[in-house]
């Protein structure tokens, strides 16, 4: 394949992470690591197993899915980094907002997804954002139908937990 050719499929690939993950200034950074997980993958290529466009794209497809699913992981492990405030005696403060309705519940709500394996977490950890069927599939690059399966599971999960509103009614 030539090299030229190369490198247009791995600009391309790097301007699709950057627009799907709304970082424009990293496309420059995920070139250069799509680029760097090449090299280091194609001396495993054999060319009696298929060509060098369908290993290259291959590559580059796996690589792009590692980088999202990064992104994601690291995007949902902020919002659990922020430290809960404390009283002098170390027990958690209350905080109520004026402008939202809280329940002790969503903390139940927080541990029962907690409590789930991927992909399921996931999927509820979405669901309950408010995201819609066909953007979970899209996001997670899952068929619909798995998606509704594992909602499916995640209700009946729900509900054993007590906690069946929350995931009908994810708004909420």
């Amino acid at each position: 394949m030539a090299l030229p050719s190369v490198q247009f499929i791995i600009r391309a690939a790097a301007k699709r992470l950057s627009q799907h993950l709304r970082d424009p200034s990293g496309e420059d950074d995920y070139r250069q690591e799509l680029s760097l997980h090449i090299l280091q993958k194609w001396k495993r290529f054999d060319r009696r197993r298929g060509f060098e466009g369908a290993y290259l794209k291959r590559l580059l497809a796996n690589k792009e899915c590692d980088i999202l699913r990064a992104a994601f992981a690291e995007r949902r492990g902020l919002i659990r980094t922020v430290e809960w405030p404390r009283d002098p005696d170390g027990s958690l403060v209350e905080i109520r907002d004026p402008h939202c309705q809280c329940s002790s519940d969503w903390f139940e709500v927080d541990d029962a997804i907690d409590g789930l394996i991927d992909p399921e977490r996931s999927i509820c950890r979405l669901h309950v954002e408010g995201q819609a069927v066909p953007d979970i599939a899209r996001l997670l690059q899952m068929s619909r139908g798995s998606v509704y399966r594992s909602l499916d599971f995640l209700a009946e999960y729900f509900e054993d937990k007590g906690l069946a509103e929350y995931l009908q009614n994810p708004g909420a």
